[in-house]
């Protein structure tokens, strides 16, 4: 009766614990931040295309995303209106999908307890609730990569045919890009069990048949990458960037080690480094203890091992750069491999009831719910709105004193980087304009006449200031083009007063507020969190 009550007082407390993480899922979402630099890339698209001609052409401003989530973003977009929060819903969404996917796979596999607690850890995760608060795919990437192992789950204890799961993973990889590497690993060991099936002389008509069956999952694979992700794959970004982001997979010198150590640590980034040890430990300890006991309890084990050894290949032939945010689903499944592990040392400390393995228990359980409180209270900065708000990209403010004070002869230098964000909040007018005018932003200053736009002032977007020299993986060193600083100083230098609108990225804007110096006067009207926007005069 005592450890029955001493039960229900834990599962009463990680009920909390989750509350509290869906709590602070929420908190943001309501926050309203402003969109940053990719967010309002992607913006562009889900806000000026229609349903007809959304992957007719590679999305605007270098971005990439799965076909399946433009069409649900875009769909959620057209229900509630174009805001921050219709951009956002769907990652909200997906984050508590996630939650309850998590918890299908675990339930019949796992003490009640532990997968309460893996869940809320989930929920706590500072990443994860910023990444559930973002108009990205991440999240969404998240939910249908566990959707794809729950399916195969079920596939193994006869729930479903093969035909069911045929159609799901080709429906599924149309979704997200992860869900490829998932859903090929799957593939891969139905294949694998068919062959050997028939090796043995059993079923070789039905082999046939499962074998071309797990062709059709291949065909929609090869349609999607004709239709999309062929067009997409020079479309996302600085290439030269994320040519450095391929992993190593067959190491030849003591820096190739040293990147490859580096990229297995962003699978993990997400959690602080004590955290992220603990998790590791537990992850390669059920690893070696499954493989010795020649028993896959999961049912998930040997496809997620499948699916990362296909991931790296990827990386390696440049498919799939290795950072944080695109390998975060392997943050969630070392979660699942920690709470397999930490029901299989419960059940080591019950079957020894000495008191020196009762000891050890309790020191368990009490490192266990230390590393909760710790993810817990980086969680919790998630309240507040100076750790929710994106330094460097909250333009609201930028927009009031625009309107309020902008008059109709004064010129808006809007930074090559801030430009997104900025047509973003003026309701896409100006991205409007330069798709009727086919204006060149990225190497001519242009003018937007006031006429034109029914706005007050006249508006231009700078030069990209800084080349970035892409030397070292995950670093955005460059240096500033001092030439087309000056070419902008003196652009700006044709108006009696102008504001420089800043966001993002200010590289460059030092330099340029500095040579604007020479010639007037220039102060900075507004900081938002390390957002600015300067009011330049010209000496008279």
């Amino acid at each position: 009766m005592r450890d029955k009550n001493k039960n229900q007082y834990v599962v009463f407390f990680l009920l909390v614990c989750i509350g509290l993480g869906i709590i602070l899922h929420i908190v943001p979402f309501f926050y309203n931040r402003a969109l940053w630099v990719d967010e309002a890339n992607l913006a562009s698209s889900l806000f000026t295309r229609d349903f007809g001609n959304m992957i007719s052409s590679p999305l605007d401003f270098g971005q990439s995303a799965p076909i399946g989530w433009l069409y649900i973003v875009k769909t959620i977009v057209e229900v509630f209106g174009k805001s921050r929060t219709s951009l956002r819903i769907w990652s909200l969404i997906s984050s508590f999908l996630c939650m309850v996917v998590f918890y299908l796979l675990m339930k019949k596999k796992c003490n009640t307890n532990y997968i309460l607690f893996f869940i809320a850890i989930f929920l706590l995760t500072d990443k994860y609730i910023y990444y559930g608060n973002e108009a990205k795919s991440y999240m969404s990437d998240n939910f249908f990569c566990l959707i794809s192992l729950y399916i195969w789950q079920n596939y193994q204890e006869k729930k479903i045919g093969l035909n069911i799961l045929v159609i799901l993973y080709s429906i599924i990889i149309w979704f997200s890009f992860p869900s490829v590497f998932f859903a090929a690993a799957i593939m891969l060991v139905v294949c694998y069990q068919t062959i050997v099936t028939m090796i043995r002389g059993k079923e070789k008509v039905e082999g046939i048949a499962c074998l071309l069956k797990c062709a059709f999952v291949l065909l929609s694979f090869i349609l999607y990458f004709y239709f999309w992700l062929s067009k997409t794959s020079t479309n996302a970004g600085a290439p030269e960037y994320w040519d450095l982001l391929r992993f190593p997979l067959i190491p030849k010198s003591k820096s190739d080690l040293c990147l490859a150590k580096k990229m297995l640590i962003e699978f993990l980034a997400f959690y602080p480094e004590t955290i992220r040890i603990v998790w590791s430990i537990l992850t390669f300890s059920y690893l070696i203890t499954a493989f010795a006991k020649k028993k896959d309890a999961s049912l998930v084990l040997i496809p997620c091992l499948v699916s990362f050894f296909i991931l790296l290949v990827a990386s390696k032939l440049g498919y799939y750069p290795i950072q944080d945010r695109l390998v975060q689903i392997y943050g969630i499944i070392v979660l699942m491999f920690s709470c397999f592990m930490c029901d299989d040392i419960e059940k080591f400390f019950r079957i020894s009831p000495n008191r020196i393995m009762l000891y050890c228990r309790y020191l368990f359980y009490i490192a266990l719910y230390i590393l909760l409180l710790k993810t817990g209270v980086n969680g919790c900065q998630n309240i507040s709105q100076n750790h929710i708000y994106v330094y460097g990209s909250e333009v609201d403010k930028h927009q009031q004193f625009l309107s309020e004070y902008l008059k109709d002869d004064e010129l808006v230098y809007v930074q090559f980087e801030a430009y997104p964000s900025f047509i973003f909040e003026n309701d896409y007018n100006l991205s409007n304009l330069v798709l009727n005018n086919n204006l060149n932003f990225e190497f001519d200053l242009d003018i937007f006449s006031n006429k034109i736009l029914n706005m007050r002032g006249y508006y231009v977007r700078g030069h990209k200031l800084i080349k970035y020299s892409y030397k070292i993986p995950y670093s955005y060193e460059g240096t500033v083009d001092m030439e087309l600083v000056v070419k902008d100083a003196e652009y700006i230098r044709k108006f009696k007063s102008a504001y420089i609108y800043c966001s993002h990225n200010t590289s460059g804007i030092p330099q340029l507020i500095e040579e604007l110096e020479k010639y007037g006067e220039i102060t900075r009207v507004v900081d938002n969190y390390g957002t600015y926007l300067y009011h330049y005069v010209v000496n008279s």
